[in-house]
């Protein structure tokens, strides 16, 4: 093992599972340069029942020369000259020198020394986190593995030609680029190159951000189709959570470190010369899922721990909030620990602790459900009343994202979404003012959807108007979601019944995650539909069978509810 001092010096150290902290002694210490010591009321008891007063503790930065990988860590220093360097239990497991599987541990005398969970038993707040973890929050991450950009057979190179560059941000362009050359994130190029993409830039405050436009590129990238999470995957884990924390990778894509070859792929030209990319950048089309399943592997077996691209959600579960805070803390003491093993670097700018609620990709996560972010709602409230068609498509997009908060939301934007119809004449009506109305005031609601509970009776609600589906899940007459879509014009003519029935199979396909494989309550204000559904199947008209058919793969009980 490596320590960094005023000079990097190897140490033999003796790898301790049962120590509960890491030792060096005073020489050692001097031969590294460093001085000054932290007092410590500490006595450290040995082995042999003797006890050692310390002379005090530092922090000290380790190598491990296995895989560069850097860690910091706090050390006792003695003055005994015959003790061999140690570490501790916590530490060997964190730089993944050691593995104990607690699970074959059939029981536990006294005076044994603590498992590791015995760490996780102490409160954590934002400047112990940073104090403790400073290593995971510093420098950049490298995670395992370079990553290798393959291209379709036919590919063929293309070089952009340079882009001028504004003249207000040219120094700091330069700048920028010799960071990026220091860090190893990219390097210049003066080799001839068959691919060269174009820089783009990206201003931001007190900041320059350098892509690139693989545009060409991308077009022969060939990708894995790694599933990259939403926050709908995530919502049924949380029906116990209490407590929340939420930190963000540093840097994401430069954990990614690429081989030559994909490396040579990535040139951009500047107007000081090429240069390629050592690690991932931004813009490559593959690199959205091939980080999610890295950041997969780096995390995963950690419970109450989810990740989406390079956002990290913590929760911590329990009956009680003390209980949801001690689970919390366990569970983010092992992220922080799996985090210095993998060499996985965290924004300590971004890092929320111990939230009931937090927002998270674009949504609210809190202790009652799920609520709109309210950057978003504040967005609609503000919304100006819309010149042109291009502007009623943005509002009805923007709205459409938040559908899952908003109940009839399609029937509502109804008037709004013929104005985007080809041929229609833009015309902003009273009509089109009290759709709008009507859209401001769903958002100010402040719904809250409950998390779903797969141990709770399950409701559909569906219903269908001239014009539009609707559909709500619901737990407890609590909505988990709502979702609504408009008819087509073959829709619109037909029968009621039909209109009803297909409201049924639009709620149970859309919400098909939690409607499959389990029974479900399917609650709807059309009477006729109970004798239909009891009918055989080759009974009922053609229309109504093709609807029948899609039903049968789920299994649901139809309840009249009379509306009201």
């Amino acid at each position: 093992m490596n320590i960094v001092g005023n000079k990097i010096m190897p140490v033999r150290f003796q790898l301790d599972s049962g120590a509960t902290c890491n030792i060096i002694n005073s020489n050692a210490l001097k031969e590294l340069g460093i001085k000054e010591l932290k007092k410590t009321s500490q006595v450290l008891k040995m082995y042999n029942n003797t006890t050692i007063k310390p002379l005090g503790t530092c922090q000290l930065k380790l190598i491990n020369p296995k895989n560069d990988a850097k860690f910091k860590a706090e050390f006792i220093v003695v003055k005994d000259k015959t003790l061999t360097p140690l570490l501790g239990n916590k530490t060997v497991q964190a730089m993944n020198l050691m593995t104990i599987h607690y699970e074959n541990i059939k029981s536990v005398q006294q005076g044994a020394p603590m498992s590791p969970d015995a760490y996780t038993c102490k409160p954590i707040d934002k400047a112990n986190v940073l104090k403790e973890y400073e290593d995971v929050f510093e420098g950049t991450g490298l995670l395992e593995g370079k990553y290798h950009l393959e291209l379709n057979e036919n590919a063929q190179p293309v070089v952009h030609p340079p882009r001028k560059v504004p003249v207000a941000i040219k120094d700091q362009l330069q700048t920028e680029l010799n960071r990026l050359c220091d860090m190893n994130i990219i390097t210049q190029v003066t080799k001839p190159t068959p691919w060269v993409s174009s820089l783009v830039t990206v201003v931001k405050p007190n900041k320059l951000r350098v892509c690139i436009d693989p545009k060409h590129l991308n077009q022969h990238i060939k990708r894995s189709h790694y599933p990259l999470h939403t926050i709908d995957d995530l919502l049924p884990e949380l029906s116990n959570a209490k407590i929340f924390s939420v930190v963000d990778a540093k840097n994401g894509f430069w954990h990614v470190q690429l081989d030559e070859e994909s490396s040579y792929l990535t040139t951009f030209n500047t107007p000081f010369g090429r240069y390629r990319w050592l690690r991932m950048p931004f813009g490559i089309t593959s690199a959205p899922e091939e980080y999610q399943r890295r950041q997969d592997q780096a995390v995963e077996g950690i419970p109450g721990v989810k990740s989406i691209i390079d956002d990290i959600l913590i929760y911590g579960e329990g009956k009680t909030e003390e209980e949801a805070i001690k689970d919390h803390d366990r569970k983010f003491r092992l992220l922080m620990e799996r985090c210095r093993e993998r060499n996985l670097k965290l924004n300590k700018d971004k890092l929320k602790l111990k939230m009931k609620e937090v927002k998270f990709i674009g949504h609210l996560i809190t202790n009652k459900g799920l609520k709109m972010d309210p950057e978003k709602v504040r967005a609609v409230l503000e919304m100006p009343k819309p010149t042109d068609v291009s502007g009623v498509r943005r509002l009805v997009g923007f709205v459409t994202y938040l559908s899952k908060f908003l109940p009839k939301l399609s029937h509502i934007c109804e008037p709004l979404r013929k104005l985007t119809l080809k041929d229609s004449e833009f015309c902003w009506l009273e009509n089109h003012d009290k759709a709008l109305t009507e859209i401001k005031t769903l958002v100010t609601s402040e719904p809250v959807l409950k998390y779903y509970d797969p141990n709770m009776e399950l409701t559909l609600q569906s219903d269908a108007s001239e014009t539009g589906l609707g559909a709500a899940i619901l737990q407890e007459n609590q909505p988990i979601a709502y979702a609504s879509r408009a008819l087509t014009d073959t829709e619109t003519r037909y029968a009621q019944i039909e209109k009803e029935l297909l409201s049924v199979v639009f709620g149970l396909q859309k919400f098909h995650q939690y409607t499959y494989g389990r029974n479900v309550y399917v609650t709807s204000d059309h009477k006729p539909l109970e004798s239909i559904l009891k009918k055989p199947l080759h009974c009922a008209p053609k229309r109504l069978q093709r609807m029948m058919l899609q039903l049968q793969k789920y299994n649901i009980q139809l309840v009249y509810k009379p509306g009201k």
